[in-house]
């Protein structure tokens, strides 16, 4: 965390800016009281957020923070610049300038977000007052009982003015993330200024996230705060303050995955690892979907498939400017394995969750470990299987003839290149023979060495040229389209259901070459333009707190017992939950007892439904975190409209 430069120390000669002038106004706070808050140079770090180039930081551009073309617009620090950049005027300009890149009503939610933060922060507690002229926002610091006034009004300044320079910039690059910016923008101003405010106080004496679900004991599925809803199934909502986050509201479903034959003792305080003997698993069927084909509506999807409970999935197509066909806007990314089906080959290689049709059998022949893990599954040693097709034909095969190849992703020159990697383009070698492949469609073949650009969801395979007969493939060309079909390397070769998210928030394997608590989003491929783009491109560096859904793998020391454990992390809602980072996440998730936990898809499409055995309905049991809001109700209570969840998991009686 960077401080904020001191009269002495100066602005480093930089244009005189906005963020220069918020810069004198930050060095008050700290010289009315002698020294320095421990807050400020967390609100310098925000103040300066979102000002660099591509790189994302302004000295690699060779430019002092303060610099105007780092902090460009009006010097004066009326956040609405006498009415032309007012939360109105910006909700409208969003809602049209970010039509090239998402669908009108993407565009309108992103406007009506700015437009809510704009108003708490200019509204606060609900003393605050409109303001409006210069005289206002020129008002400093001149009591303690000000400082969150004056805070707010930095904030409210930086909320404006970046959202400007987003929507304003020319860069080549930039200009085609306006949407995935202003997206991160307004979270980001938003959460921190929670961190940022006078409720922080009021928290200290709460105890932590951490240190409330130890008080209950959460690790243990005996905890009298959880209620089982049915045999093996059982959920805690967890709705508190605490001193490290503010106020939560989080469901916790704990689910048997194995358990011992001869356990009836239900004490299983000691989660996070131990023996194996003499188990018996699965009592759980995993089966996870592409919602798409049946409904988005998953409270329904659980009805229909009679899931006793169900978590949204993984991630999908929604803030990456470049949605091109075949993709579309809101297609799974990376694995998706369908009833033994792979509907979504691996393209990156990140944490999933997977159950196999069979279970790992214990060296001594007496026990075994569950078919449901987490791992981290990728392109290496994949199959891939292209067969021609004519139109009308089913795009399996009829003849050995049908086939222009089988081959293994890292044998035999066989290789591949994604976003992942890095780059948007490949360049081809002369000797290899390309296709880009994105699902189950090879949407081009390049034949003669060129620049490829790689497809947004898929990848280009290369393969040596002599590997594939020109007879067949000049006629796969001329009258027909090439479909591609996977087979998964051992031991993922008996996966019946899997789904991809990311990234891995802690493996206590070995064999995993990421173990520890290590988050490493780069090993995970997500960098450059790698879908997600708001986990890829992140310029937060993990100080958003938002919605989360995240599932890990506990296992008793005592009993040697295995649970799935799914959490759901509300957020934006300033009352009831304000969200969690992806580092909280991984804390909550090892408070609970998990050995391994990955992060899936979070935001407004996070989502948990359970049965409940009392009204015998399905139920949404998280909050609504579509809009930002200052109140909500509960849950089913809530009139809001829910997103859409494009990927699901369902769980199943085994």
């Amino acid at each position: 965390m960077k401080s904020p430069p001191t009269d002495e120390e100066g602005a480093g000669g930089g244009t005189k800016s906005w963020l220069s002038a918020a810069r004198d106004v930050v060095i008050q706070l700290s010289s009315k009281t002698g020294r320095r808050h421990p807050n400020d140079a967390l609100l310098w770090d925000v103040l300066r957020a979102f000002g660099g180039g591509v790189e994302g930081v302004a000295a690699a551009a060779g430019r002092d923070d303060c610099d105007s073309r780092c902090a460009p617009g009006p010097v004066n620090l009326d956040p609405d610049d006498g009415g032309s950049t007012s939360a109105d005027v910006l909700r409208g300009r969003i809602s049209v300038d970010l039509l090239d890149e998402v669908d009108i009503d993407q565009a309108r939610m992103f406007g009506r977000r700015l437009a809510s933060v704009s108003a708490l922060l200019l509204h606060g507690d609900g003393h605050g007052h409109g303001g409006g002229g210069d005289d206002d926002y020129y008002y400093y610091y001149d009591d303690d009982d000000d400082r969150d006034a004056t805070i707010r009004r930095l904030l409210r300044l930086a909320l404006h003015r970046r959202a400007v320079q987003i929507l304003s910039t020319t860069d080549p690059i930039l200009s085609k993330r306006k949407a995935l910016r202003v997206r991160s923008l307004v979270d980001f101003i938003w959460s921190q200024s929670l961190l940022l405010g006078p409720k922080v106080a009021a928290w200290s004496d709460r105890p932590t996230l951490v240190d409330l679900v130890n008080g209950r004991d959460l690790r243990s599925s005996s905890s009298s705060y959880y209620d089982e809803f049915h045999p093996g199934f059982r959920r805690a909502v967890i709705d508190e303050r605490t001193s490290d986050y503010g106020p939560v509201h989080i469901n916790v479903l704990r689910i048997d995955i194995v358990r011992r034959s001869d356990d009836t003792s239900g004490d299983e305080r000691r989660w996070g690892g131990g023996r194996n003997d003499r188990l018996h698993p699965t009592i759980v069927r995993m089966r996870c979907v592409d919602a798409r084909d049946t409904t988005t509506d998953l409270r329904l999807l659980a009805e229909r498939t009679g899931a006793i409970a169900a978590v949204s999935g993984g991630f999908f197509l929604y803030s990456e400017p470049d949605v091109e066909s075949p993709s579309s806007r809101t297609d799974p990314v990376g694995l998706l394995v369908t009833d033994g089906r792979v509907i979504g080959p691996p393209v990156f290689r990140r944490a999933a969750i997977l159950q196999s049709s069979t279970t790992t059998t214990g060296g001594d022949g007496g026990g075994g470990t569950s078919s449901i893990r987490i791992g981290k599954v990728g392109m290496e040693g994949v199959t891939c299987i292209l067969v021609r097709t004519t139109p009308g034909s089913s795009s399996s095969f009829s003849s050995d003839g049908d086939v222009l190849g089988t081959f293994t992703i890292g044998k035999d020159g066989a290789r591949c290149a994604h976003r992942g990697h890095g780059a948007d383009e490949v360049d081809m070698h002369e000797s290899d023979i390309a296709f880009s492949i994105v699902g189950g469609s090879v949407v081009a073949t390049h034949r003669v060495p060129t620049r490829i650009r790689v497809p947004l969801a898929g990848f280009v395979l290369q393969v040596p040229t002599c590997a594939v007969p020109d007879s067949i493939l000049r006629r796969a060309e001329e009258d027909g389209s090439i479909r591609v079909s996977y087979a998964l390397p051992f031991p993922n070769d008996s996966v019946m259901n899997a789904i991809a998210g990311g990234p891995m928030l802690f493996s206590d394997d070995d064999r995993d070459c990421c173990a520890g608590d290590t988050i490493d989003l780069i090993s995970e491929d997500f960098r450059g333009s790698a879908p997600p783009v708001t986990f890829s491109q992140d310029e937060t560096h993990d100080h958003n707190l938002l919605p989360r859904m995240a599932v890990g793998i506990a296992r008793c020391t005592i009993t040697g017992n295995e649970q799935l454990v799914c959490v759901a992390v509300d957020g934006r809602n300033l009352d009831r939950a304000l969200g969690l980072t992806l580092r909280g996440t991984a804390d909550l998730m090892r408070s609970l007892g998990c050995t391994t936990a990955m992060n899936l898809d979070g935001g407004s499409s996070k989502r948990m439904v359970v049965w409940d055995p009392k009204s015998r309905v399905h139920r949404v049991v998280c909050l609504s975190t579509t809009e930002i809001k200052a109140c909500v109700g509960d849950g089913e209570g809530d009139v809001e409209p829910l997103r859409p969840v494009h990927s699901a998991i369902l769980f199943l009686p085994g």
